[in-house]
């Protein structure tokens, strides 16, 4: 029966190592994107964003006059599933003529793209 034992501990050693691994590494590697900015949106910064460079053609917020016609409104482009979430982010930060090129950085580009999900 001891043998059986030290079997049995034999296998759980590297499991209960990796688990106590895990348990030290993911919160410090949580702490790390929190401090580069990653997960985090600024919805006033994207609302900036969208005032700066977008509402010359796009109905960019709810109480904005005017736009070009024909041009997706910001509600319309929240509404797309093949724009949600990371999809977007990575839309903003490529060339999509015609519109110009803008040149976000990956913050901005998910602070706005934050901003255009929260207009539906």
């Amino acid at each position: 029966m001891r043998m059986r034992s030290l079997a049995f501990r034999n296998k759980a050693a590297p499991l209960a190592a990796i688990s106590a691994l895990c348990l030290l590494v993911l919160p410090l590697a949580a702490q790390a994107q929190q401090a580069a900015g990653g997960g985090r949106t600024d919805l006033k910064n994207g609302a900036d964003l969208a005032k700066r460079w977008c509402a010359s053609c796009h109905l960019v917020s709810k109480d904005q006059a005017k736009a070009i016609e024909g041009v997706p409104t910001f509600a319309e482009l929240a509404r797309r599933s093949d724009l949600a979430g990371e999809r977007l982010i990575v839309f903003l930060l490529g060339p999509h003529p015609p519109m110009p090129p803008i040149g976000l950085s990956r913050d901005e580009a998910r602070d706005l793209a934050a901003y255009i999900a929260a207009q539906r």
